[in-house]
C-alpha cells in the first residue's frame, strides 16, 4: 500500500443547512456533489478495500482503494490510504475475484450522497447516507494544521455530536 498518511476529522451534524451555508461562506476553490455505492471488503487485517462506484450527472466512475481500518467513533484518525485505482465497468468482476484472491470478504455496503468541498490544503465532506440510514457525517481531510484551522471554524457545539 502507498502510504499516504490521512489526517481526518470524522463526526456527525444535526443541521445539514446550517453547515452548508457556513461551508460555502468560507468560499471553497470547488464543490463536486455525487452519489456513492461504496462496498467494503475486509481480510482480518487492519487494512480495508473500498469498492466504489460514483455517480455524477448520469456519469458512472468505478474506484478501488485500500484504507487502514481505524474505530469509527474516534474524532480524529491518522491512517494510511493508497491511492485510488479507477477501472471499467466490465472489469467489476476480475476486481471482486482479485480481493476474494487476496481473502477480502464483503463486508458492508453503503449508499449515500457525498458533497465535497475543496479548499487550499483540505477538504471537507459531508456525507448523507441513504443505506443505512445514519445521521449526516462530516469528514475534514487534508494537512494536520489546515484541517485543525477549519474545524475549529465550522465547530459549534449545539449542532456537532462526536461519532459514537
Amino acid at each position: 500500500m502507498v502510504d499516504n498518511i490521512e489526517y481526518e476529522y470524522s463526526f456527525r451534524i444535526k443541521e445539514i443547512d446550517w453547515f452548508i451555508k457556513k461551508c460555502e461562506s468560507i468560499g471553497p476553490k470547488s464543490l463536486k456533489i455525487v452519489e456513492m455505492d461504496r462496498t467494503i471488503y475486509k481480510n482480518g487485517s487492519n487494512t480495508i478495500a473500498r469498492l466504489t462506484i460514483t455517480t455524477k450527472k448520469n456519469k458512472k466512475s468505478y474506484i478501488l482503494d485500500f484504507k487502514q481500518d481505524t474505530p469509527d467513533e474516534q474524532l480524529i484518525k491518522i491512517a494510511k490510504e493508497s491511492s485510488e485505482l479507477e477501472f471499467c465497468e466490465d472489469n467489476m468482476n476480475d476486481v471482486k475475484a482479485l480481493l476474494e484472491n487476496l481473502g477480502y470478504k464483503e463486508s458492508i455496503n453503503i449508499k449515500k450522497k457525498r458533497n465535497t468541498y475543496n479548499f487550499n490544503k483540505i477538504r471537507v465532506e459531508l456525507d448523507e447516507y441513504i443505506e443505512p440510514e445514519a445521521a449526516v457525517v462530516v469528514e475534514i481531510e487534508g494537512d494536520k494544521k489546515a484541517a485543525d484551522e477549519m474545524y475549529e471554524n465550522l465547530y459549534n457545539k449545539d449542532l456537532f455530536f462526536e461519532l459514537k
